[in-house]
């Protein structure tokens, strides 16, 4: 149990909000164990959850197992078991204060779960809880448009770092955009998420990997970000011992988000700018603080799999805004290398500025407007 109180202090302080429940602490669960000390369990893991203001995502697709829980023309008994044990978890924690989310599925397509049956699971579970929303991570893109009305929260999870350097980042933005085109409605549904890597998969994502692939999510106007870590608190040791210096690179990247958190809740997206490159993807949201208006600019140079061996150095023109003065890069020093907290400036020309980009290069713009 303080091996799990000192996992979630050393995910805290590395910038996350959010845990998932895959497993409960030693002694409550396992094969076999009672149901009812399951649940305390879960109720533990919550607990602790909250001493660290962590939000949990409730891994509750334990329940499907074979068929799922809505279907009682096949093995009634146990799926009427199993309906019963789904009802009194969501009973015993829906008004928990740490609970954050169901996690329904995990990458389920592939085991020919039928789009009516993950939309009777979906709303048996609304029946019990209508406040908290529903998760549903999948890795094949045909998923996309068979589960869209049975979650609340869609995201891919897309883990493109493997033997090769550099990776094929632009992924990332490839399957989010397939499932953008999935989404209707007004705010488009489901919400999307996505579930990226800090894994390791013959070896561990740079800095500026996993940077590149969480501000390339960013662009897609993401609502939600996961990381697969692949480390249990009751298996493996953190990444914090195991691997320091990369925890300490999935800190600075987890940290760098809060960067640019008063764009990521505004609704205003900034659209008449264009870049002289293609390849860089950008968002741009216009935000007030204090009462000065801004714009947060978000842009990356994804790696596409080829590596690039030469800086290249970009236009950005802006159509019908002024700016105030020069411009601030956040996070970064006046060499370009990302740092926390760090500011350059960078100078602005009569309709815009000039940048330069390396390889999987993140630069975060804060413009003071007219």
């Amino acid at each position: 149990e303080e091996l799990m109180r000192s996992w979630f202090k050393e995910i805290k302080e590395a910038g996350f909000n959010m845990v998932q429940s895959y497993t409960i602490p030693l002694g409550y669960g396992g094969p076999g164990a009672d149901f009812n000390k399951k649940i305390e369990g879960v109720k533990l893991f919550l607990d602790y959850a909250n001493e660290y203001g962590l939000k949990v995502l409730d891994t509750v697709y334990g329940h499907i197992s074979g068929p799922l829980v809505v279907d009682d023309s096949k093995e009634e008994e146990a799926i009427r078991n199993s309906k019963e044990q789904l009802q009194k978890r969501i009973e015993a924690i829906k008004t928990h204060p740490a609970l954050g989310a169901y996690y329904i599925t995990d990458e389920f397509f592939n085991s020919g779960i039928k789009k009516e049956d993950l939309e009777g699971f979906y709303y048996f579970i609304k029946k019990l809880d209508t406040v908290h929303p529903t998760l549903a991570v999948e890795c094949t893109t045909a998923a996309f448009p068979l589960y869209r009305e049975g979650t609340d929260i869609f995201a891919p999870d897309i883990y493109p770092c493997g033997e090769k350097y550099p990776a094929d980042i632009t992924s990332v933005a490839k399957t989010l955009d397939i499932v953008k085109s999935v989404q209707r409605g007004e705010p488009p549904k489901p919400y999307l998420w996505a579930v990226l890597q800090i894994h390791k998969s013959s070896r561990f994502p740079t800095e500026s990997e996993m940077r590149a692939m969480t501000f390339l999510a960013l662009t897609r106007d993401v609502k939600g970000l996961g990381y697969f870590a692949y480390s249990f608190p009751d298996g493996d040791p953190p990444y914090s011992r195991s691997a320091p210096d990369h925890w300490r690179n999935v800190s600075n990247v987890i940290n760098s988000i809060h960067t640019v958190f008063p764009a990521l809740f505004s609704d205003k997206v900034v659209k008449n700018y264009t870049i002289d490159n293609n390849k860089i993807q950008s968002i741009a949201k216009q935000v007030i603080e204090k009462g000065k208006k801004y714009i947060y600019l978000i842009t990356v140079n994804p790696s596409d799999g080829n590596e690039q061996k030469e800086p290249i150095s970009l236009n950005f023109t802006f159509e019908d805004i002024s700016f105030v003065d020069n411009i601030y890069v956040l996070d970064e020093t006046e060499k370009g290398e990302f740092k926390l907290g760090s500011i350059r400036q960078l100078q602005k020309t009569s309709n815009g500025f000039i940048d330069t980009f390396q390889e999987n290069t993140v630069h975060i713009y804060k413009i003071e407007i007219k």
